[in-house]
């Protein structure tokens, strides 16, 4: 069977997705299990222990390459379209720092 690319675009991007919210739930655990001391430079902890999750937007620039080559190479231009949006989602989610909205 051969799998679609816009199919292969949301898998990698809810793939890079899913990853992103597993990461920042472990950096939500960590805030919550530190101290004053360890809040005050808790970037400092994010960046040293956690600093791989930005290698995580492979993901969702792989996704959106995918949705733009099926864009112009298919004629199902809508799921393209969502393919891209999505991917675009899963690299912004990256940069987001949504342990924050968790506190």
């Amino acid at each position: 069977m051969k799998i679609k690319t816009t199919s292969l675009s949301f898998l990698l991007s809810l793939i890079g997705i899913i990853l992103t919210i597993a990461i920042n739930y472990k950096i939500y655990i960590a805030y919550t299990q530190s101290n004053g001391k360890d809040r005050a430079f808790f970037g400092l902890t994010v960046a040293l222990q956690f600093g791989y999750q930005y290698y995580i937007t492979i993901f969702g620039i792989l996704g959106t390459i995918l949705a733009v080559m099926a864009y112009f190479k298919t004629d199902q231009k809508k799921q393209s379209v969502y393919a891209f949006l999505t991917g675009l989602f899963a690299i912004a989610i990256v940069f987001a720092e949504i342990w924050r909205i968790l506190i």
